[in-house]
């Protein structure tokens, strides 16, 4: 078993897409019980494909910078695809399993290539934590002594030799939020509901440097294992 975990793991199990964390080592009742809150494990291997709608609002300073729409789609693991939508235009990403892309107003289409192309895949691929999970199992990961984490007094499960942190709720026995403390990138997670057997968070917070810049996304529509339509991931022609 790989023991190593690479950089776009680390920062898709902490901001991305799903956030669901499916990490887990340290007490064994603890990760027996949020694996188990998250809807178990068959749930969680059957987990395919997620497509996700909502809105979002992005914070710089307190002020509200721009608001819009956002979707995404994910063949879980392995390609993704998200659109925002504002005021500036229409914003894309798309990663295929093999090539990276973005295309936005003001650079156009461009391929993404090199640690760029890790940073988009992790953002794009929601449900790598779900692969780390099934790849590394447990043993990535320690226990810490519980942690306020906003109002709650929470377990805190942290992947060995990187900064990044979880942070399970003792009531719920959900992901309540993550940290990758040496980037300052905290995500926040609420409104919880099961799709296809899995807790998902209808309700995601980034927020960058001590809240400096925050991203606050809701979403009104999931959907689980449904067919996607493969073209979406690859890069357009034009």
């Amino acid at each position: 078993m790989n023991r190593s975990l690479s950089r776009s793991q680390i920062f898709l199990a902490s901001v991305a897409v799903l956030v669901v964390a499916f990490p887990t080592t340290g007490s064994a009742d603890i990760i027996d019980d949020h694996v188990e809150a998250v809807g178990g494990e068959s749930a969680i291997a059957n987990l395919e494909t997620i497509k996700r709608s909502g809105k979002f609002t992005i914070t710089i300073a307190g002020n509200i910078d721009s608001t819009g729409t956002i979707e995404q789609a994910i063949v879980v693991g392995k390609k993704g695809y998200r659109k925002e939508v504002n005021g500036g235009g229409t914003k894309e990403a798309g990663w295929n399993g093999d090539v990276a892309w973005t295309r936005d107003p003001k650079s156009g289409l461009r391929k993404v290539e090199g640690t760029d192309s890790d940073f988009i895949a992790a953002q794009l691929v929601a449900g790598s934590a779900v692969e780390t999970y099934r790849e590394h199992g447990r043993d990535v990961f320690r226990e810490e002594p519980m942690k306020m984490f906003g109002d709650k007094n929470c377990h805190v499960l942290h992947v060995v030799d990187t900064g990044l942190y979880y942070f399970i709720d003792p009531d719920t026995k959900l992901l309540a939020g993550s940290a990758i403390l040496d980037v300052g990138f905290v995500t926040r997670n609420s409104d919880y509901d099961r799709f296809g057997g899995v807790m998902m968070p209808k309700r995601q917070r980034l927020d960058i440097a001590g809240g400096a810049i925050t991203m606050d996304s809701e979403y009104d529509k999931i959907e689980v294992g449904i067919p996607l339509d493969d073209s979406i991931f690859d890069m357009p022609a034009e």
